[in-house]
């Protein structure tokens, strides 16, 4: 157990102000074991492992306790989402009285820097932004000199939410620090300040585009969100899926891309928007037809539907 973490000295400076480190686990194999490897042996001591383990049935979850009893463990009995099972971990670092938050994924390497240099940033900014790294493709056997994401764009007319920086080998145009539009949920640390005032991931979008949410609600909230290169991080699997290919991966991405627009878009932006989309979804399934991905072409259809149709959570900060 942890000792009385609420009691921390306001002033207590950043290298020893304790960070939660919230990870999802489904069947996380090889790969959250690495992560986890890679986080204690941050530079950055002062920290709390947070597994929040999704009903995994590959006994990744036993591999962990074997290999790092220090961590805490959250158990689901079956997969609730990216956005509920990063809530409950975010939750209990809330709860026992932390005050920064590093939601990270589970196929994710940190650099020995990261953390403190993430909270640093935090800190100098007086609590006021969510700091994210600078993200590279690559795992623990295979890292390469190219971006995942840098930072995020956004543009809701189009229903269009862009990482400029993905597959570009990295050069010094990725250096500089800045605030962006959205941030990646693969790694963002997020005062607790933040979270009691934005409110937390929109469990109703499960999984794809909670990130997006979170980060215009941050950004509405008056916060800011800012790329930190110095800090460095690799993200992928060992044993990679094609996602883009899965039907469950198309409908919510596609459900959620319109949930995100019709929560912040303007009206003239969300009537765009839907101009726009049939377009875009027809050229997709006309690839998916090439491809006979007939179950992808229904989860399209599916997620255009409910992403029109269906109820959405209503936005925390105006609750």
């Amino acid at each position: 157990m942890i000792g009385n973490v609420s009691s921390i000295d306001e002033t207590m400076d950043s290298e020893r102000q304790i960070v939660a480190v919230v990870i999802l686990n489904w069947n996380g194999g090889e790969d959250i074991l690495d992560c986890l490897k890679s986080v204690f042996a941050s530079k950055h001591k002062a920290i709390e492992v947070v597994i929040v383990d999704n009903g995994s049935v590959d006994r990744s979850s036993d591999a962990i306790r074997a290999r790092f009893p220090q961590v805490h463990f959250l158990v689901n009995p079956q997969n609730l989402g990216f956005a509920k099972g990063s809530n409950q971990g975010m939750e209990w670092a809330l709860e026992h009285g932390i005050r920064y938050v590093l939601l990270l994924n589970g196929d994710a390497l940190v650099d020995a820097n990261t953390i403190g240099e993430l909270l640093a940033v935090v800190v100098r900014d007086d609590n006021k932004v969510v700091a994210c790294p600078r993200i590279y493709l690559g795992n623990s056997t295979n890292r390469v000199n190219r971006l995942w994401f840098a930072y995020g764009t956004v543009k809701l007319w189009a229903g269009l939410f862009q990482n400029p920086a993905f597959n570009q080998i990295d050069s010094p145009k990725w250096s500089e620090a800045r605030d962006m539009e959205y941030a990646s949920g693969c790694c963002m640390l997020i005062p607790a300040s933040v979270l009691q005032r934005v409110g937390m991931l929109d469990e109703a979008f499960f999984a794809y585009c909670e990130d997006i949410d979170f980060s215009l609600r941050v950004c509405k909230a008056g916060f800011r969100l800012r790329y930190v290169p110095t800090a460095l991080l690799w993200h992928g699997s060992q044993q990679p899926t094609n996602r883009t290919h899965t039907a469950t991966y198309r409908y919510l991405s596609t459900r959620n891309n319109l949930w995100v627009v019709r929560k912040h878009g303007s009206r003239l932006e969300v009537l765009t928007c839907f101009c726009i989309l049939p377009l875009r979804s027809l050229f997709r399934m006309a690839r998916m037809v090439t491809g006979t991905e007939w179950r992808t072409i229904t989860a399209e259809l599916s997620g255009i539907r409910d992403g029109l149709c269906s109820p959405m959570k209503r936005d925390p900060t105006n609750s």
